[in-house]
């Protein structure tokens, strides 16, 4: 099996990789927090794993989201069917939320990045 890896040269290159803009194209909206729970582990995010997230972003279906429910931070994927929305977890252990029915709920930003220590 060959193995091909990917790489940027260094500084001489004319267009040098700016880490910080490549995460955070919008500086002044992106905002960091870290997941509090396995709710997403199927889809990658772990717990204590490092969330970068954007609130400039308009959140649509299947995305993974912050959302502000109930006075606290969860990350959940929104899910719209049938024009209603719901937040879904990977975890069967954390039911469905009808966005309806949180009345005191809001997306706060969408999940840009996840960075994950092996």
């Amino acid at each position: 099996m060959t193995q091909h890896l990917a790489f940027f040269p260094a500084q001489e290159e004319q267009h040098a990789l700016n880490l910080l803009h490549y995460l955070m194209p919008h500086p002044e909206s992106t905002f960091f927090f870290r997941a509090q729970s396995n709710a997403l582990q199927a889809s990658g995010i772990f717990k204590n794993d490092l969330l970068i997230v954007d609130r400039s972003l308009t959140p649509h279906s299947g995305q993974v989201v912050i959302a502000y429910l109930r006075d606290e931070f969860v990350v959940r994927r929104l899910m719209i069917q049938h024009h209603e929305g719901y937040l879904e977890a990977d975890d069967p252990l954390y039911r469905k939320i009808k966005l309806s029915e949180a009345e005191d709920s809001l997306i706060w930003g969408v999940v840009r990045w996840v960075l994950h220590r092996p």
